[in-house]
């Protein structure tokens, strides 16, 4: 899907095109899974709250899935780092000298990941060369 298509749904059907994005592939331990033997499985990936180098690239790793929708395109940087559980979003627009930080507290990975679209493939930055 591109940037474009995703600006014209609703914020639900982003949320879904988000958890389609980052669902785990199928693996045999699926089918124990749908038969609702393992309930603690996550569905899919998700953000790491620790603060250790690992956990920042699984981060990172989870970002770059949207890398292709333009999330960099506009930015000199853009990371998601955790203090105290707070996920902040850090960036900054390629026109612009000001960094940008904004907590994102309560948020899930799905939310988080739209936020990001938000502040890059949403907003009018993205229509800027």
């Amino acid at each position: 899907m591109k940037a474009k298509t995703l600006k014209t749904l609703s914020r639900e059907e982003v949320y879904q095109f988000i958890r389609e994005c980052l669902i785990f592939p199928p693996t045999p331990e699926d089918r124990i899974y749908a038969a609702g033997i393992t309930p603690f499985r996550q569905p899919h990936h998700r953000f790491s709250i620790a603060t250790g180098s690992v956990e920042r690239s699984m981060n990172q790793l989870i970002l770059n899935r949207f890398a292709d929708l333009g999330i960099y395109d506009h930015t000199n940087y853009l990371y998601l780092d955790f203090y105290e559980g707070i996920p902040t979003l850090y960036f900054q627009y390629r026109e612009e000298a000001a960094n940008r930080m904004i907590e994102l507290p309560g948020m899930d990975t799905v939310e988080i990941i739209y936020e990001i679209f938000r502040y890059t493939i949403f907003s009018d930055r993205a229509g800027k060369e």
